[in-house]
């Protein structure tokens, strides 16, 4: 077995999770069935001991039809996130000529762009495509190579590593900046809580700073900056539950009390964590060299 993004076959294995525990969660939460994508009836979550990276194996990635299923869901695509003002705060300092965005979904980002950059999306599904024609956002070809790069919530649902840092490469000009941006493993968000998007089919890796920091040491760019998304009010909430309920598991009613506190008191309390907590997500400017 080796690493899907470094190659390393220093890998240990972290935990074998049962994949009805994660069919039911789907089913519960986003009513889909996502037997097919399972293979065995358990699915192993491994640390690669050289980059950091967690990866799961015994699943196959999500498809086109599960990707356009989701995006029915108005939580799930953004029109804005914290990410993509970092990003903006980027291209405003060093002025891109091309810019490309892997991953492009409905175009909420590119959409920010588009009046004053000359810019080109990535995209697979169907449905998105049809949006960004719509939209006005071209498409990528062949031919075309940029200064700027950016991939919001992508590379982590990507199984063949190897083949995207590949097409980033021979896309992103010599000088050219790449910003990435995955969700944030080393977030209490993540530790503690469970959320069944960040499993599979969804999710089929997961990044700590050293994982996400690897992919600029496997391409050999410069590291130009580290970025972390403040802590999110939705997210501290799910966390203070999580940890509330596994300490009164057995005292319910003292637990609706406390829950009832927390509405009053979370939106002060959180003022003294958000900056301090990791968030959600987490991102790397990287310098082609």
């Amino acid at each position: 077995m080796k690493c899907k993004l470094c190659g390393s076959k220093r890998m240990v294995k972290l935990n074998t999770i049962y994949a009805n525990e994660i069919k039911l969660a789907y089913k519960m939460n986003f009513k889909i069935d996502v037997s097919k994508f399972f293979v065995s009836d358990v699915v192993y979550l491994y640390k690669c001991l050289d980059c950091d990276i967690k990866s799961f194996y015994g699943v196959r990635p999500g498809d086109s039809d599960f990707y356009d299923y989701l995006q029915e869901f108005p939580m799930y695509y953004e029109s804005d996130k914290p990410e993509f003002r970092q990003a903006l705060n980027y291209i405003a300092k060093y002025n891109p000529s091309k810019i490309l965005e892997i991953g492009a979904g409905k175009g909420f980002f590119l959409e920010k762009l588009k009046n004053t950059f000359e810019v080109r999306a990535s995209e697979l599904s169907k449905k998105s495509m049809e949006v960004l024609k719509e939209k006005g956002i071209s498409l990528d070809t062949e031919q075309d190579t940029y200064d700027f790069i950016c991939s919001f919530q992508v590379v982590e649902h990507i199984d063949n590593l190897g083949d995207l840092l590949s097409f980033i490469d021979k896309k992103l000009r010599v000088g050219g900046l790449l910003f990435i941006s995955v969700p944030n493993n080393d977030s209490p968000y993540f530790q503690e809580t469970f959320d069944v998007l960040d499993y599979p089919p969804h999710h089929l890796h997961q990044f700590s700073k050293k994982a996400l920091l690897s992919i600029g040491n496997i391409l050999k760019y410069e590291l130009i900056d580290y970025w972390v998304e403040p802590m999110r009010i939705e997210h501290f909430v799910s966390i203070i539950r999580h940890r509330r309920k596994k300490i009164m598991n057995r005292f319910k009613f003292i637990s609706k009390a406390f829950s009832l506190v927390d509405y009053f008191l979370i939106p002060y309390i959180y003022n003294f964590y958000k900056d301090v907590i990791p968030g959600h997500t987490h991102g790397a400017l990287f310098k082609k060299i």
